[in-house]
């Protein structure tokens, strides 16, 4: 990221802090289009992201103080799955609105318009896939071709079968990553 706003946050680590909202809205609707608004006045603006690209997926770290809205019309087609290990916020995407949480988290692949609606404190972890990555190992797993965006439904219950593995495997992702959550974010302030 160019201009200094993002500085390296051990190997390979990325940060943005700030405590106004329209640097995070000019940074990042540069870079990944999103819109935010802050749900009620009753909690000053302040936000921690951290970012590591690896290879063909990036591993991501946001914090919000005040409830927020988070939008976006996506422009190019990726995957990019969220989890928490607290808390609770609204995913409204066309024909469906559902509820994250520590058990059940969300897997949007980009092709849709989506809508969050965070509580205050807001904390969340993401893995953002190419879309090339996800049709290549489709295409591996299933010995044909995927010639054509794939729609997955967003919500993952993290708590059995394929969801509780995968979960695992994106705890010792962000682990082994170096992950940490910011002081900032664990004194909530």
């Amino acid at each position: 990221m160019s201009g200094g706003i993002f500085k390296p946050f051990g190997p390979e680590w990325k940060e943005f802090n700030s405590s106004d909202l329209d640097e995070l809205r000019f940074v990042l609707r540069r870079e990944v289009g999103q819109k935010f608004e802050i749900r009620g006045p009753n909690r000053p603006f302040s936000t921690s992201i951290q970012f590591r690209q690896l290879n063909d997926l990036r591993v991501s770290y946001t914090w919000f103080a005040p409830a927020m809205v988070i939008s976006l019309i996506p422009s190019d087609p990726s995957y990019s799955l969220y989890f928490r290990d607290s808390g609770s916020s609204e995913y409204r995407v066309p024909g469906r609105v559902f509820f994250t949480s520590p058990s059940c988290g969300a897997f949007w692949p980009g092709l849709h318009p989506v809508e969050v609606r965070t509580n205050e404190n807001w904390r969340v972890f993401g893995t953002r896939f190419s879309s090339g990555a996800i049709q290549l190992e489709l295409s591996r797993l299933l010995g044909r071709d995927i010639v054509r965006p794939i729609d997955f439904d967003p919500m993952v219950n993290f708590d059995r079968g394929a969801g509780r593995i995968l979960k695992g495997m994106l705890v010792q992702l962000y682990e082994k990553a170096g992950q940490h959550e910011p002081e900032s974010a664990k004194s909530g302030l």
